[in-house]
């Protein structure tokens, strides 16, 4: 990969060079560089973001002891209870589901993960 990146870099100094000996003219690749600085934002030039997607189907066991986890008492509605206490411990731990033997059962789960879609 380095080889053909180098023979690539090669090339196209030599063609920068040939462009300027037959025509004058500067360096064909020089605005490049500006035209994808100004294609990204600011806060993406030092470093990557990528698109992480994930769905989860979780079974609520107990409501009520994974609500006690969270040292808060459970929702009467026993589905707002359940969404909500799940809810909470994603957010609180990251989310491995697994940690929770017993009051939660993964049923089902996907994901991907890639490259930043671009806005149009």
């Amino acid at each position: 990969m380095a080889q053909a990146l180098n023979a690539l870099r090669e090339s196209a100094l030599a063609y920068v060079d040939l462009c300027a000996e037959r025509t004058g003219w500067g360096n064909p690749f020089a605005d490049l560089e500006e035209d994808r600085e100004e294609e990204q934002p600011q806060e993406e030039a030092d470093g990557a973001t990528v698109d992480l997607e994930a769905r989860y189907r979780i079974r609520v066991n107990d409501v009520e002891a994974a609500a006690r986890l969270l040292g808060a008492p459970a929702a009467e509605d026993i589905v707002e209870g359940a969404s909500d206490v799940v809810s909470r411990l994603f957010m609180r731990d990251g989310w491995n589901p697994a940690q929770y033997d017993d009051l939660l059962t993964l049923v089902d789960h996907e994901w991907t993960c890639g490259p930043a879609r671009q806005e149009t």
